[in-house]
């Protein structure tokens, strides 16, 4: 049985009360799936984008989104400026669209995105933990 994934999700992110959007650029949605399965809801938001809606959607995250995982080998020039210009955390899965900022991190197993993720939510900027208490 084929699953089928709803367009419009820039108009759907939009509408988002806040907190850390992880946006899953792909052609299938079993990557999104499984990165919603491994982490905790309460901290993240994963939303899975088509590649065709991927620059209305990151343009969609406000202020922009906290973390963007991608398996997808083309991108919009446009798209990859974007990223470019913006402190997003990139985790990537097979060789990244051309013109991807030098941040990414490139990942060969979803355990190692996983990973990449998690030690994000992890980290401590500025003296403080997520979700902001004083570390």
């Amino acid at each position: 049985m084929a699953l089928s994934r709803a367009r419009g999700t820039a108009m759907a992110l939009a509408g988002d009360g806040g907190g850390r959007s992880v946006l899953v650029l792909s052609h299938d949605r079993e990557l999104a799936v499984a990165l919603r399965e491994r982490l905790d809801r309460a901290l993240v938001t994963v939303r899975e984008v088509w590649p065709d809606e991927a620059l209305a959607a990151v343009r969609a995250c406000r202020p922009w989104p906290w973390l963007v995982v991608g398996d997808i080998r083309e991108a919009d020039p446009a798209l990859t400026r974007l990223l470019a210009s913006r402190p997003t955390l990139l985790v990537w899965r097979g060789a990244p669209p051309p013109g991807l900022p030098p941040q990414l991190r490139a990942a060969r197993l979803f355990s190692e995105i996983v990973e990449a993720v998690e030690a994000a939510l992890g980290a401590v900027v500025g003296g403080f933990a997520w979700p902001w208490e004083a570390a």
